[in-house]
């Protein structure tokens, strides 16, 4: 039994040591676990304070970007007023220097028509004084006839009323 007690020892020696390593194990891998947490902690914070220093930067050039376009839109939104503000005065020039065209045409034709009118009234009381005037003169030698023939007649029966007195 002997050699069974010898290698029951042996066992128990070797588990006993495997014990005292797994023991020595356990407390530097608990060693090693609290160094690995700290290191992950650094790394942790470390990564946190890149990633904020990040984003501000990322922010910053955000708001750089946004201040470009909002400054360029700025830009363009000036040259559209001043676009439309140069295209409506070219309207309004227009519009007024058609309208100032038209008074001076319809000016023109209202004074031909009172030309034309004028002139039609004119031509009218001519040929009307004319006819008036031929008139006039046709009735006064009618008048002078009646007359002549009246005074003829009055006469005639002036001299039949003394005859026969």
């Amino acid at each position: 039994m002997t050699d069974i007690s010898l290698i029951l020892e042996i066992a128990a020696v070797v588990l006993l040591f495997i014990l005292i390593l797994l023991v020595l194990f356990r407390d530097k891998t608990t060693a090693l676990s609290k160094k690995f947490e700290e290191q992950l902690r650094k790394s942790e914070n470390e990564l946190l304070a890149d990633l904020g220093r990040r984003l501000s930067e990322s922010s910053t050039e955000e708001f750089k970007r946004f201040e470009i376009m909002q400054n360029s839109l700025q830009t363009s939104l000036q040259n559209s007023r001043e676009e439309s503000s140069k295209r409506s005065l070219d309207f309004e020039n227009r519009v007024i220097s058609s309208m100032t065209a038209l008074k001076n045409e319809n000016t023109e034709n209202l004074t031909k028509s009172r030309g034309d009118i004028n002139k039609f009234f004119m031509e009218f009381s001519e040929l009307s004084n004319a006819k008036i005037s031929g008139l006039q003169k046709d009735n006064s030698l009618s008048l002078e006839k009646i007359n002549q023939t009246l005074e003829n007649k009055i006469g005639e029966l002036r001299e039949g009323n003394e005859k026969r007195l």
